[in-house]
């Protein structure tokens, strides 16, 4: 409703919240004689003060906008505080329990919902003034019917619709019913700020070991002039269990706190292995041989019991003079089959080098051992003459990049990549008869393009590493008949035995196409060993068992301060306008105090029923204008569609 300032209405209650803070001014304590008044004295007291003062506070409330601002500001505050609260806990881990015992959505299901009900307070009261404001621009005149539509705007969402059909943009109303509208999808909103995810934890992480720098001079001696291993823990323990059993089992060290880990990838330094087949180099000859694969010999020593003999079986260089037999069976002397033979390709033990390294892999340098392996299945397939398996192997160092994962119990690595230094290189052992030692001459370094380290093995430890492999190479599985057990021959080292008995049937170095693989688990063991051991090991730390994060989506933040931000530009307008216009705030006693004229009344008689009702408003043209006497302001009737 529009006002007049200093106009009282009929019951004498000035309406104007100017004129009564002027009447109270006029309320002083000194009489007209410019003495004091005692009565006034008395009348000013504690409780006539409050008085005045809580008058001065409801004309605020009621006749201004200070319950809408407080509303307002109140919802404003519950939105900040869910932002503060979100903005702790984000990224953090689901606590057992919050304060009170609520869960965090709680909290903000609870804040949310009182802040939707404060902005509802100033979004319908600013609807409702907009009503009177839209009533009261003089022209054009207002169909009657459109007093209806704002009261349904603010009551239900079909009803903001049809007064944004209806209004088109011509009024601020449309902006309410917007934001009417909006409202609703703030719980929604709120409920997606929020989610649980599982993430691994930042504490108690998963571990797995990798190599970069490997130097391991201080880890063997020197004993009779054969390299030592000291420490039971050593990688190069791995190789008697290997050759001895055939197999070897080194679990990496690695550690996972839940059910499933992952890990960046990494590089580590490793043990590759390569095997070719060489079986075109064997021919089958029955011939003369030295029957250097009987002979029993200590290392770095010459063969003790060596004895030249005849026998059928497939030969290295069987056309030469010094043929070479690898599987095959004596005739002279009688008995004794050779199932299985490793030869070095360089023989450190009597610094000898087989087939000038024809059969090496000429592309791989610097190896950690070459040797040619050739096995048959059994002793009735060597002696059907069946061809064996042959092939070059070689064990070199190489940096891997690795991408490992946990899961179920199962620790898994995949090869991503692989880097080797093919760069052609003299050989760099060599043997000093003035030290009577044998030296490596170089470091071996590698420098992969996607790493950033330098991967490095030390010349005293590429030494021992070789000469641990040639504690057990060259080898012979020897048979002496059917009715015995197959014998695996080795160098004799300081008394210790140089065979073990093992039969056929569990010996893999027999088993057709196995060699490739056993020599490839060889490096796989290696490897492992060689990144378990702590003197050498780099911890690569990886995820931590999987805990429920509290993950806050920001984004989902927009909407609900998008409707805060629009319903404070609508309090402010709706407080401009009515201010300019002289319109007080919209109230059901307001709409029953200042009701049509009664002439604007009288088009109604007749109408029996809302729906007629309703056919008159929507052609009656009205708008908000003052009696002739101007004390106050009210809908009145302008034209007539009545018959």
């Amino acid at each position: 409703m529009s006002k007049e300032r200093g106009r009282p209405d009929r019951e004498g209650v000035n309406w104007n919240m100017s004129s009564a803070i002027d009447l109270s001014r006029q309320s002083t304590l000194v009489d007209s004689e410019g003495g004091f008044d005692a009565e006034k004295i008395a009348s000013d007291s504690l409780p006539s003060r409050l008085g005045r003062a809580w008058n001065t506070f409801t004309s605020l409330c009621t006749d201004w906008w200070l319950t809408e601002i407080f509303c307002w500001c109140f919802a404003a505050l519950c939105i900040l505080l869910i932002a503060v609260l979100l903005c702790v806990w984000d990224g953090r881990p689901l606590p057992n329990n919050f304060p009170l015992g609520l869960k965090l959505n709680t909290y903000v299901s609870v804040l949310s919902a009182t802040a939707k009900l404060a902005l509802a307070v100033p979004l319908e009261e600013s609807l409702a003034s907009q009503k009177y404001l839209y009533f009261a621009t003089g022209t054009p005149k207002r169909p009657l019917l459109d007093f209806e539509r704002f009261e349904l705007a603010a009551r239900r969402p079909i009803g903001s619709v049809k007064l944004i059909w209806r209004m088109k943009a011509r009024s601020f109303a449309t902006l309410g019913a917007i934001i009417f509208l909006l409202s609703f999808g703030l719980d929604p909103f709120f409920q997606q700020l929020v989610s649980y995810p599982s993430r691994p934890s930042t504490e108690n992480r998963s571990r797995v070991p990798r190599v970069v720098t490997f130097d391991n001079t201080n880890k063997w001696v020197n004993l009779n002039g054969t390299d030592q291993v000291t420490d039971e823990k050593d990688w190069r323990s791995v190789i008697p269990t290997f050759y001895r059993f055939n197999s070897s089992s080194v679990p990496l060290d690695t550690f996972c706190p839940g059910d499933s880990c992952t890990w960046p990838d990494f590089e580590t330094l490793a043990v590759c292995s390569d095997c070719r087949d060489i079986s075109s180099y064997l021919t089958f000859a029955c011939s003369a041989e030295d029957g250097s694969w009987r002979q029993i010999r200590t290392i770095n020593e010459t063969a003790t019991n060596s004895t030249r003999g005849f026998s059928c079986g497939w030969f290295f260089n069987a056309s030469s003079s010094e043929p070479m037999l690898m599987n095959g069976y004596s005739l002279m002397p009688e008995g004794g089959v050779l199932l299985s033979r490793q030869l070095n390709f360089h023989d450190p033990g009597v610094d000898q080098r087989y087939w000038g390294g024809e059969l090496a892999a000429p592309d791989i340098p610097t190896p950690i051992a070459g040797f040619a392996a050739v096995s048959g299945q059994d002793i009735q397939s060597v002696y059907r003459n069946e061809t064996p398996d042959a092939f070059s192997c070689s064990l070199r160092w190489c940096v891997k990049r690795m991408r490992a994962s946990f899961s179920e119990g199962v620790y898994t690595e995949k090869e991503m990549a692989v880097f080797v230094n093919n760069t052609i290189v003299p050989e760099q052992l060599s043997y000093s008869p003035d030290t009577e030692d044998w030296q490596y001459h170089q470091n071996i370094t590698l420098e992969p393009p996607y790493s950033d380290n330098k991967f490095l093995v030390t010349n005293s430890t590429m030494l021992g590493a070789r000469f641990a492999l040639d504690r057990y190479i060259p080898n012979s599985i020897i048979q002496q008949d059917e009715t015995t057990e197959p014998q695996i021959h080795w160098p004799t080292l300081n008394g210790e035995p140089d065979t073990i008995v093992q039969s056929p049937f569990n010996n893999l170095w027999l088993k057709r196409g196995m060699v490739p693989k056993l020599v490839d688990n060889l490096a796989l063991q290696l490897t492992n060993a060689l990144r378990n051991d702590p003197t050498h090991a780099i911890t690569v730390y990886g995820s931590g068992i999987y805990v429920t994060y509290i993950d806050v989506g920001w984004g989902y933040f927009v909407f609900p301060l998008a409707v805060l931000v629009m319903t404070l530009v609508m309090l402010v307008a709706t407080i401009v306008q009515t201010t300019k216009k002289k319109v007080w705030k919209a109230s059901d006693l307001t709409t029953l105090v200042h009701s049509l004229s009664a002439e604007a009344r009288d088009q109604f008689r007749g109408a029996g029923s809302l729906q007629e009702v309703r056919a008159v408003a929507r052609e009656m043209r009205v708008c908000l204008t003052s009696f002739e006497n101007g004390r106050h302001l009210q809908i009145e009737h302008i034209t007539s569609n009545k018959p």
